[in-house]
């Protein structure tokens, strides 16, 4: 009885791991669709002529962080 004790917990332990692996694979997925929307808009308006709104909208979509530094900044992407 131990023994299917210790292997439903081992299953589950699993079943958990591959839930989360699907769950981050889905988000991964979904970000870089909505990526490819921004680049696909940029491209297809051209840099003359979006609206700074249009810009700043863009970059929202894209850009989760920016990080100001002294002597940097760094920008995290979803």
């Amino acid at each position: 009885m131990k023994e299917l004790t210790q292997r439903e917990e081992s299953l589950n332990n699993q079943l958990l791991e591959l839930t989360n692996l699907l769950n981050n694979t889905h988000i991964t997925e979904y970000n870089m669709n909505v990526m490819m929307e921004a680049v696909q808009y940029y491209l297809s308006k051209g840099q003359e002529e979006l609206t700074f709104d249009e810009k700043r909208d863009l970059i929202r979509q894209v850009v989760r962080e920016i990080r100001v530094y002294e002597d940097s900044v760094e920008i995290y992407t979803f």
